[in-house]
Parts: structure tokens; sequence; C-alpha cells
């Protein structure tokens, strides 16, 4: 768990996670989270909200493909780059090439921005209602 910056002239702060995940914020409206909000664990975190706040900032994430979480969000190279755990030099390679070329930054971070709409609140409230709506219709032609 470790908060610390880089290259601030360009994106800000950068948050790292015990996992390896980085997530880089620009200097913007968009508040990244805190200290107290990046815990996870390493290798394993159920729905990553650091990435989710990251690509509704239109920050493109590089993160680790742990057995669960990343892989639900980040879709490989066209918001964010996955890669294999404990693959430390290619996970280098993935910011070198997200912090040394714009277009690409700006692309995967617009398309960061779009993608993670999918959990938004009123999006994620309408699948529990469908899913309730659902699980009653069921029951009732049951019986």
């Amino acid at each position: 768990r470790a908060a610390g910056i880089l290259n601030p002239a360009e994106c800000g702060t950068a948050v790292m996670e015990s996992n390896g995940t980085i997530t880089a914020f620009p200097r913007s409206s968009c508040r990244p989270p805190t200290n107290a909000e990046t815990g996870v664990d390493a290798g394993y975190e159920g729905l990553p909200m650091i990435l989710i706040k990251a690509m509704t900032c239109g920050v493109p994430a590089v993160s680790f493909d742990c057995k669960s979480g990343p892989t639900d969000i980040i879709r490989d190279g066209q918001d964010g780059y996955l890669v294999p755990a404990g693959d430390i030099p290619r996970f280098a390679a993935r910011l070198q090439a997200l912090m040394t070329d714009p277009a690409l930054r700006q692309a995967m971070g617009r398309a960061a921005f779009h993608n993670v709409r999918r959990f938004d609140e009123d999006t994620v409230m309408r699948q529990w209602l469908e899913l309730f709506s659902r699980l009653v219709a069921v029951k009732a032609a049951r019986g």
C-alpha cells in the first residue's frame, strides 16, 4: 500500500497498490483516492474500486492480471493493460508506453472513461432490479 508521485508535471498523483497496480491521476477536478482507499490484498481483489475510480477520471490503468478483479474491469489493450502476474519487465514497459505516448494515453483514457460506465450506480441498480424481477417471476411460476 503506497501512494506516490509519478512525474507530477504531467499526471499529478499515482497510487501503487499491494498487488502491483499503479494508477496515475491527472491534475484535474477528479479527486484521486486517498491512501485509505487503496488497500488491496496481494493477488486477489474482488472488485478493485481503485481501477474504477481511475477509469472514471479517464485514466488507463496497468495492473497485474491477478486471480480476480482487474480482468473484470480492464479491457486489455483497449482501456488499460493487464500484465501476467509477476512480469515486472512487461509491467514497466506498459507503464512506459502510456507515460511516453500522449496519443495512446489519451485514446485509452477516453476508452476507460466510456467503458467503466458499466459500473455506474444506475446501471448496476438496473441489473439488480432485473435479477430480482426474474427471481420473483420464477418463484411465482413455481407456485
